[in-house]
């Protein structure tokens, strides 16, 4: 048939479909070509912070079997690292290598009461420092969106005895705009990570990283960095360098080179691990996403279905016929017999005497009429004598012997049913030889009991194909033509042939992809993180890990942590309102006055110690954010976050950013929401919301802003809910205490929101303008039309193929019943030369039957010859008759195959001419004797029909296509 996007197919799913493209690029380069700049050697330099007080991370004692992080036993604001990122096909490997120097004198001389200790196992305070060794292993997955599955951490990472994490679900790396790379960890109710990494250019980036431990309810650790590439003799050297100047003692110091790592305590995966252990390597798993089989246009199915029902009918209809001869042969075989009780039987009707013949006919006629009546024969038949008939054989048989219908057989009609039944003849006559009377009998009412033939069919379709909208469908092919079926088709399909599941179609491909499930939910569930939330925030300084700063106000340049502002100590406040499909986010920032002292500093213009309208040092500031966020058509619980409208816009005038691809937000976890907008080349922020329990959360943010080469905001926060109440009189509280002017305090309600500076997404927004609201637009996962089960789609070509076989045929026979009627005409034409016609042979008197009959045996021996039929025949004076019609019309005149006809196949061949008796009688009732003539041969000068090449088969030879057929 083709294969998919062939002329008969329709296109191939993989070509609006990624995931089904089996020639989508299995290297992560080859997917996308910006993952070369993450590939490589770099030098880090980490500056850590205290997530509780914002301050530059502190040492702290060291516990075995607690879990280390900013508090172990080591000088952690000044961390030194290393990164060795490879791509190696479809997988990524990360190595990192954190230096970190010994702790200061200080704290070494404070006492701990065990288990705690100032110093790790095997190393002094204050003398040896630590390298903090992770691996990370991710790989291209089967969703051929360029994510990377990350299945396995090793190292510091895992945090367990045996060095291994294998992350599970949620956990990735991707590449969310040409700048920003995000790596996302999580272990369910344990451990959440988000990093990113900024880069400015081809060598130059930012990381943030913030970590979470869901059991402590809190952020450990926050990080920010700064990366420079070098060449790997640099990161080798590197490395040395620091295990060495930081007195790393040997046993601790982490594997160099690549072939080391691979060794590193059984950690990295083996290839097992990443071939559907761990990891799904698209490079060495099968994908759950197999082009289906190619699916035929729907009007070529329409063509195959049609023709199969048309094949069902003519197959129906054959064997119909079938039944029709068998049931012939049946009624002509039980009258025969019935003669054969008082005549002996030859093989042919032709070779009994015309005497035993008038006396078999008068013994049927019981009233002497001179006609046999249908009671008549139904007395003979149910004699009794030669086994049963049925009533139903009865009638069928008086419809072929009476054949002009009178309702009265005459001789000649008796004698013309006769000469049909040479086989029954010859079968008979053969009985008669080989058996006795009794056991003929016995033997034809064996035979007579039982059925030849059994209609075996499938259920389903038989009723499919009975259908009246089947029906319906055949109509229209019949009267309008295929096109006019191929519009029925693409709209009446699943009507006509079922819908995709039911018995003779496939399994419906949103079973196995819920991108194409049409009764995929269409909300959101409320969550944890729908509500109402107080929030206190700290905010770092991320270039020095203290608390943030205030900072001069400058006109139309974006303001972060250093706004003239108090940004150490905000409060916010969250409202989280789901509404159907989509999520919507108002959040308020309430900033204290600036301190005293800052206010002191004479800032040169443009420079400003306070924004327009406010006085430094007195009023604070109200910092109001919106996001607009919306399911989408993927399925997958993801929130395509379409707009972002106060603060997160900043840099737009109107207070409107519309963010575009790779702005999200999901839930990774049961705790953990990932918030992540992107503004490419511009600005990137990442947060987290990991719930404690239902009411309580952890939130960290890292923004990042492009053009500026930096990291610009570090904030944690701790997070409770709260009442609407609470967060209304919680916004008038903070709008009074921190004195925040009239004209730019925030919207409270959800109505004030929605009119806000027409930042709120109108509708058409939602419904495809900068979102696709997932409840009103259309889904381009669009469950395909029902395939055919493979046997079905070959049952029905076959029967395609059969029906226009059967077709043929028709046509063929067709053009056989038009050559017969031909011939015939153009024989009682020649007949009518000499004798007047009436409307049946039987009222032709048996004297003219004679004469005629010897008139054309020239050699009077009895019998007609062809070479005679065909002198008769070409006389010319009747018209011409072309050859191939003299043989079809030989083969049915000479019904025994002999070579010669006798009278009564004479007679019997005029019998068949019924219609064409009726015809030329009333030609010649309706003219003269010349106008007869001169009629007829003007009329026999034209052909009407040019018959196909094989229409001069002869009757046995039709006779077997048919039985083979």
């Amino acid at each position: 048939m083709g294969a998919c996007g062939s002329a008969l197919m329709k296109p191939c799913l993989g070509e609006t479909d990624v995931r089904y493209d089996a020639n989508y690029p299995k290297t992560i380069v080859e997917t996308d070509a910006r993952w070369e700049k993450l590939t490589g050697y770099f030098k880090v330099n980490v500056t850590s912070f205290d997530p509780v007080d914002g301050g530059a991370a502190q040492p702290g004692p060291y516990i075995e079997s607690v879990i280390q992080t900013h508090a172990s036993p080591f000088d952690s604001s000044r961390t030194i690292a290393f990164y060795n990122h490879t791509v190696d096909g479809s997988r990524l490997i990360v190595n990192r290598y954190y230096f970190k120097p010994p702790a200061p004198f200080g704290f070494c001389q404070i006492p701990f009461e065990p288990p705690a200790m100032n110093a790790q196992p095997g190393s002094t305070c204050g003398v040896n420092g630590q390298v903090d060794f992770a691996g990370v292993y991710a790989s291209l997955t089967h969703e051929h969106d360029g994510t990377l599955k990350i299945g396995r951490a090793t190292g510091s990472y895992a945090n367990s005895e045996d060095g291994i994490w294998d992350t599970g679900e949620g956990s990735y790396a991707k590449l969310t705009d040409d700048s920003t790379f995000e790596f996302s960890f999580v272990r369910p109710d344990e451990f959440s990570s988000v990093s990113s990494f900024v880069f400015f250019d081809d060598d130059t980036a930012s990381l943030s990283a913030v970590h979470t431990m869901i059991p402590m309810q809190r952020i450990i650790s926050v990080n920010t960095a700064t990366m420079v590439r070098i060449s790997e003799e640099e990161f080798l050297a590197g490395i040395e360098e620091y295990n060495e100047a930081f007195q790393v003692p040997q046993p601790i110091q982490a594997p160099m080179t690549s072939d080391e790592v691979a060794k590193y305590d059984g950690t990295f995966p083996a290839e097992e691990d990443w071939c559907g252990g761990v990891m799904l390597d698209v490079s060495c798993t099968p994908s759950p996403y197999v082009e289906p089989d190619a699916q035929m246009k729907g009007g070529v199915i329409a063509l195959f279905v049609i023709l199969g029902v048309l094949l069902f009918s003519s197959v129906a209809l054959f064997f119909h016929r079938k039944a029709i001869e068998t049931q012939k042969k049946r009624y002509k075989e039980h009258f025969i017999r019935g003669i054969a009780r008082n005549i002996t039987i030859s093989d042919s009707a032709g070779r009994v005497s015309p005497e035993q013949l008038k006396k078999e006919f008068d013994h049927i006629d019981k009233d002497k009429g001179g006609t046999i009546s249908k009671d008549e024969l139904k007395t003979f038949l149910k004699g009794g004598k030669v086994g049963d008939i049925s009533d139903k054989d009865v009638e069928a048989m008086w419809a072929a012997i009476d054949i002009d219908n009178s309702g009265e057989v005459d001789f000649v009609e008796f004698i013309a049913f006769l000469g049909s039944c040479g086989t029954e003849f010859d079968s008979i006559s053969k009985e008669q030889k080989a058996m006795s009377k009794a056991d003929k009998l016995k033997y034809a009412s064996q035979r007579l009991s039982t059925r030849c033939l059994t209609m075996m069919s499938d259920p389903e379709l038989v009723s499919m194909l009975r259908s009246p909208k089947m029906q319906d469908v055949m109509k229209l092919l019949m009267t309008d033509g295929q096109e006019a079926l191929e519009e029925v088709m693409k709209t009446d399909q699943e009507t006509i042939m079922g819908a995709c599941g039911s018995a003779l179609m496939k399994p419906c491909l949103g079973e196995t992809d819920v991108r194409y499930d049409a009764n995929y939910p269409k909300t959101i569930v409320e969550t944890k993180l729908t509500g109402y939330f107080k929030v206190n925030v700290t905010s770092f300084d991320p270039v020095d890990g203290g608390a943030a700063q205030p900072g001069p106000y400058i006109e139309s340049v974006i303001q972060t942590h250093w706004s003239p502002f108090d940004a150490s100590r905000t409060i916010g406040f969250y409202n989280h309102t789901v509404d159907g499909s989509r999520l919507i986010v108002n959040r308020y920032y309430f900033k204290p006055p600036a301190p005293f002292g800052f206010c002191q500093i004479p800032f040169e213009p443009p420079a400003m110690n306070a924004q327009p309208g406010s006085t430094c040092g007195v009023n604070g500031l109200v910092d109001f954010a919106g996001v607009y966020a919306s399911l989408t058509h993927e399925n997958d619980g993801t929130l395509k976050i379409g707009r972002a409208t106060g603060s997160y816009a900043n840099s737009a005038e109107d207070g409107i950013w519309d963010t575009g691809e790779g702005s999200y937000t999901k839930l990774t976890d049961d705790s953990t929401f990932e918030f992540t907008f992107v503004r490419p080349d511009e600005f990137s922020s990442v947060q987290s919301f990991v719930f404690f329990d239902d009411d309580t959360a952890a939130l960290s943010a890292v923004h990042t802003m492009i053009p500026m080469q930096r990291i610009i905001s570090v904030n944690t926060a701790t997070m409770v809910r709260i009442s609407e109440e609470e967060f209304l009189a919680g916004i008038e509280e903070y709008n009074e205490a921190f004195q925040v002017p009239q004209p730019i305090q925030a919207p409270m309600t959800s109505d004030e929101v929605a009119k806000y500076d027409g930042t709120f997404p109108a509708e058409e927004d939602w419904c495809g303008g900068v979102m696709s609201d997932v409840s009103c637009t259309p889904s381009p996962y669009v469950e395909p039309d029902a395939q055919m089960k493979g046997g079905v789609i070959a049952l029905f070509v076959i029967l395609g193929v059969l029906l226009f076989s059967s077709v043929a045929l028709f046509f063929h026979r067709k053009a056989i019943e038009t050559q017969k009627k031909r011939y015939k005409e153009h024989f009682i034409r020649g007949i009518a030369r000499n004798i007047t016609i009436s409307d049946s042979a039987g009222r032709v008197s048996p004297e003219q039957l004679k004469k005629e009959f010897d008139h054309i045996d020239k050699d009077k021996g009895g019998t007609i010859s062809k070479d005679e039929l065909k002198t008769f025949l070409k006389s010319g004076k009747v018209g011409d008759i072309s050859d191939k019609d003299v043989e079809a019309m030989w083969s049915a005149i000479d019904i025994d195959n002999s070579g010669e006809v006798d009278f009564v196949e004479f007679i019997a061949f005029l019998g068949s001419c019924g219609t064409e008796f009726d015809s030329i009688s009333k030609e010649q009732k309706a003219m003269s004797k010349a106008d007869k003539l001169k009629y007829a041969s003007q009329r026999l000068s034209t052909r009407c029909l040019v018959m196909p090449p094989d229409v001069d088969k002869s009757a046995d030879e039709e006779k077997e296509g048919e039985e083979n057929a």
